[in-house]
């Protein structure tokens, strides 16, 4: 007699084990249909929306990758800073984006939408991952489709997807791993446990925030799986098979900054501990705090703007009140909180929200990460609450139409300010202006106008510490940032910045967010 699969600490899992579902044809159509949409949105935000410092800074060590075959980063100034060698080798970051942007880049015509592309294919992945994990959780198909079709026109997600960033690649894999061992766990535990930990692995090795998805992760081993961790040797036998592929991607990462040890330590050192990325831990209390006023708070409309970020930005709290809504109607309503799934999704959200509260930094991109189990769970409460009838079915529809019009159209109405127009106006000034061998201080994001061959340098102390002297300096919305960050910590460094530009420089074009400083030389 044959073994029965075995049976989770819940039950086991209501739908056939393997890690393609089976769908019908009207269900495989909607599922196209979200990823339609999703796409559909971010096209146009992808080619409108500006480049920024951080896509610069991502784009230059993969670009030279690409074409020379060394990870370095051109783009910054590293005078007055730990950033040792970087120029030679990128050690700041996980490797793993940049390599697959690099990789990419063989193939692709580099381009600032080229750039981007990836992270929107990473964000079609991170939708079917979702889809499979709510799918798994729940058993069924309504509400997975509903989180997937929320999903797909979520500001956030969208906002994240169409920039050179890796936090989409992140999101992906992280959700990617947890899908696939849900979805094998049941046919042979090992095996899943591999197989999610290898996607997981991926994850590690392209940006710290994967710990927020390796935590849930565990949580899942230990809340559908503990009978298997028992006895010692299956408990070892777990750990191995888990272990292996972090050995492995570590051993990757291990052989690249052997080239460069110190270089390795200073970077990595001082990325570490820029803006509090260990505060939570600190202060737990504070980060909770936090976590309102510096993060949530901004990203739904009731803070201070983000730039790139205008107009009725407020009906963005609608969202964050869908959120907070459908978590106490399935914390509060014993129909709701019965039902398959609904108490995992919830401490699934519960540990995002921990994690994150607690690591790195409070801002905003970070939300992408926590984002799609917000709308997980208000997907499953919508679906119960029309399943169970608690609430008029006009009610419900009403409720996430309303989410969905929310979110699409603050996308629709940023497409339509097109970001680039500005932009563009700009760098046809300084172009109009400009000899050869002339550089530029400025944004990295620049690179994508001017190159990424020395052209642009992005120093935000505009050569007080290095003694070069651009012949442009541009400044934008992200540099008045920085100067006021910099003038909180060195009064004097900043009057000796601003003695550069008034006798050094003329200003030379003042429109929409740009200044443009020119020398007087």
């Amino acid at each position: 007699m044959s073994a029965a699969p075995h049976n989770s600490v819940s039950g086991s899992l209501a739908v056939k084990p393997g890690v393609i579902p089976v769908l019908s044809l009207p269900q495989w159509a909607g599922v196209g249909l979200a990823l339609l949409v999703y796409f559909a949105l971010c096209l146009p935000i992808g080619l409108s929306k500006r480049p920024w410092a951080d896509e610069g800074w991502f784009a230059s060590p993969s670009l030279n990758l690409a074409e020379k075959g060394v990870m370095g980063t051109t783009t910054m100034e590293t005078s007055g800073t730990p950033l040792l060698r970087i120029e030679q080798h990128t050690y700041w970051v996980a490797p793993l984006y940049l390599v697959t942007q690099a990789a990419w880049f063989k193939v692709v015509p580099f381009s600032l939408f080229a750039d981007r592309l990836p992270s929107i294919l990473w964000g079609a992945v991170a939708l079917l991952a979702m889809f499979l994990l709510v799918f798994r959780i729940t058993g069924h198909v309504a509400p997975a489709w509903l989180a997937l079709g929320l999903l797909a026109v979520d500001y956030n997600m969208i906002d994240r997807a169409t920039e050179g960033r890796p936090e989409m690649m992140t999101v992906a894999l992280g959700l990617l791993a947890i899908a696939v061992y849900l979805s094998l766990r049941e046919r042979n535990f090992l095996w899943a446990l591999f197989a999610g930990n290898v996607w997981m692995a991926c994850a590690f090795v392209t940006h710290p925030n994967f710990i927020l998805h390796w935590l849930a992760l565990c949580l899942l081993i230990l809340w559908l799986d503990r009978p298997q961790l028992k006895t010692l040797p299956k408990f070892f036998s777990a750990v191995a098979v888990c272990a292996l592929p972090y050995l492995v991607a570590g051993a990757g990462w291990l052989l690249y900054i052997m080239k460069d040890p110190a270089a390795f330590r200073s970077q990595i050192t001082f990325n570490a501990v820029q803006g509090g990325r260990f505060l939570g831990l600190q202060h737990p209390l504070l980060a909770l705090k936090l976590e309102w006023t510096d993060r949530y708070r901004t990203a739904f409309g009731l803070g201070e703007h983000s730039s790139g970020h205008t107009g009725p930005i407020f009906l963005k709290s609608l969202v964050l009140l869908a959120y907070v809504v459908s978590i106490l109607l399935v914390l509060g309503l014993p129909k709701l909180r019965r039902q398959k799934g609904a108490v995992l999704l919830l401490a699934l959200l519960g540990t995002y929200f921990l994690g994150q509260s607690l690591f790195n930094q409070k801002v905003t991109m970070y939300l992408v990460h926590i984002v799609p189990l917000y709308t997980a769970v208000l997907a499953f409460a919508g679906w119960a609450l029309w399943k169970e009838r608690i609430l008029p079915r006009g009610l419900i529809v009403l409720g996430l139409a309303g989410v969905v019009m929310v979110q699409a159209g603050a996308t629709l109405y940023r497409s339509r300010l097109n970001e680039r127009k500005p932009h563009a106006e700009m760098v046809a000034f300084v172009n109009a202006q400009r000899k050869p061998g002339d550089f530029i201080f400025g944004s990295a994001a620049l690179g994508f106008d001017f190159g990424f061959d020395g052209q642009v340098l992005d120093d935000p102390r505009i050569g007080a510490l290095s003694g070069k002297r651009a012949q442009f300096i541009v400044v934008d919305d992200i540099y008045r940032d920085y100067f006021r960050s910099i003038g909180k910590r060195d009064g004097a460094l900043v009057a000796h910045m601003q003695q550069i530009l008034e006798r050094e420089y003329q200003l030379a074009y003042q429109q929409n967010a740009y200044s443009i400083y020119i020398h007087r030389n």
